[in-house]
């Protein structure tokens, strides 16, 4: 006897919508759990074409055709114990894939097992596309094997990832390079394990590599946060995170820089950092650092205001934003604390009012008071210059005493960047006018601007101006 449709086939094949148009063959197929040539031979009652199908071998094709009908709608794990049926085979399975009949109205569904779902090789979706479900199936049996032999393998991985992330300091480009590449080849092994492409002889050296995991971050990554506690330039997590979140387009870069320096900031990298809780816990550093420019300096609404230590500006309010002040001037805190550094730069050249007024701050305008008492000091200066302001239009006006010329200059801190640069010099007197002074500041300021005809429009301004002047001489007087 000879099978020539197995059990198997004759279920697909009953469940088919092909088989309808065979009524004997279906018979059959109710009757009997698979079909035999003898079952062909003997039967009497079969009519000669369906005999010639089975005889001519044309069954094949129609069980082929019965196959292609099936597509694969979902697979299920089956974690309970009793799991479920295959439909083919009736073994219970805990890796069931549900089939269906495209060509049904009623889509016939079947649950077929891990083993019985290798009997559809082109199994496709509902879309036609081609579907590997034979393949899936076993990626799920190995995902199992694999759970099975490293339990709670997610979340040891998670494990030593947030040790990384949640180390109070920056990690440095060791520690950080081999954690990283050694967490990439576990689950690198992982991967080509339930895809196939190794045995599970890779198991050992997944858990050889999980213990220098708990080497680096249990022994190395401990004894290096325990240096950096004591070093007050360790790059923390919370300094780090203000970089990596900022939008410089260098900041892969500045990271970089950092875990190469082991982790901590240094003369290169500091000005990178203006994250206001880290400039406040230096503040104190840079007051003693810059004692020699600064009377005064602290943080208000997200700025730093300083009054710069010269006679001639003393009380004049200047500010500048966090990021400028750390690039400029955050390699000052470097001349205390780095010998190195300190031995090739010298604090005098970092705060030359030059520098402080043409790179870093800018007068504080949004203060009446602050701007007026500037240009009385300027008008105190200046025997040839007069200096208005109108507070309304944020206008400055210099006129010449002894002509009728004068200049409008629409930002005071036209003024700051070009004029006062040249306040640095020592006198007894702050109000006393050297002949050095003055011709230096008529060759670079004055002889360089465009002046014009004084209009009657314009005297009416400019009388505008000496009143609220005089408004402020008064209430300074006052006081």
């Amino acid at each position: 006897m000879k099978k020539l449709i197995n059990k198997k086939e004759c279920v697909i094949l009953y469940h088919s919508n092909i088989i309808n148009k065979y009524p004997e063959i279906k018979e059959l197929l109710q009757k009997n759990p698979f079909i035999s040539d003898e079952m062909i031979n003997d039967n009497k009652e079969l009519s000669e074409s369906t005999k010639n199908l089975f005889l001519s071998g044309a069954y094949k094709k129609l069980v082929s055709d019965a196959f292609d009908e099936w597509y694969a709608e979902k697979i299920t794990v089956f974690d309970n114990k009793s799991g479920i049926r295959c439909s083919l085979c009736n073994r219970v399975n805990h890796i069931i894939c549900y089939i269906k009949n495209r060509n049904d109205d009623n889509e016939t569904e079947l649950n077929v097992g891990k083993d019985c779902i290798k009997h559809f090789p082109n199994l496709t979706d509902d879309d036609n596309k081609y579907y590997d479900i034979v393949e899936q199936v076993k990626e799920i049996q190995k995902t199992q094997n694999f759970n099975m032999e490293f339990k709670n393998f997610d979340q040891t991985i998670l494990y030593y990832e947030k040790a990384l992330d949640n180390s109070p300091f920056l990690v440095n480009r060791d520690i950080f390079t081999n954690v990283t590449r050694t967490l990439y080849k576990i689950k690198e092994l992982k991967k080509n394990y339930i895809e196939g492409r190794i045995t599970k002889a890779c198991f050992n050296d997944i858990r050889s590599k999980i213990n220098e995991l708990d080497k680096w971050i249990t022994i190395s990554l401990k004894s290096e946060n325990e240096k950096l506690g004591n070093n007050q330039f360790a790059c923390t997590r919370e300094l780090a995170r203000f970089i990596m979140f900022s939008d410089r387009k260098d900041k892969d870069q500045i990271i970089e820089k950092l875990r190469i320096n082991k982790s901590c900031i240094d003369s290169k990298t500091i000005k990178y950092f203006s994250y206001l809780p880290f400039i406040e816990k230096f503040l104190n550093d840079y007051k003693e650092i810059t004692s020699k420019m600064f009377y005064d300096i602290r943080i208000f609404k997200g700025n730093l205001y300083v009054t710069i230590k010269n006679r001639a500006l003393s009380s004049v309010v200047f500010y500048t934003t966090p990021q400028r002040f750390m690039y400029y001037l955050g390699e000052l805190v470097f001349c205390k604390y780095d010998k190195n550094f300190a031995s090739t730069h010298k604090v005098d050249s970092y705060l030359t009012l030059k520098n402080l007024l043409s790179k870093v701050f800018i007068l504080d305008d949004s203060d009446s008071n602050n701007v007026y008492l500037l240009i009385q000091r300027l008008n105190r200066f200046f025997d040839f210059h007069e200096f208005l302001y109108d507070y309304e239009k944020r206008i400055t006006y210099i006129v010449k005493r002894n002509k009728k010329e004068m200049i409008v200059i629409n930002n005071i801190n036209f003024i700051v960047k070009h004029l006062l640069i040249y306040f640095d010099y020592n006198s007894e007197n702050i109000f006393k006018i050297d002949l050095y002074f003055n011709s230096l500041c008529r060759n670079k300021f004055f002889n360089k601007l465009k002046w014009r005809n004084i209009s009657d429009d314009d005297i009416n301004e400019i009388n505008k101006c000496r009143k609220m002047l005089d408004d402020f001489d008064i209430l300074v007087d006052s006081y």
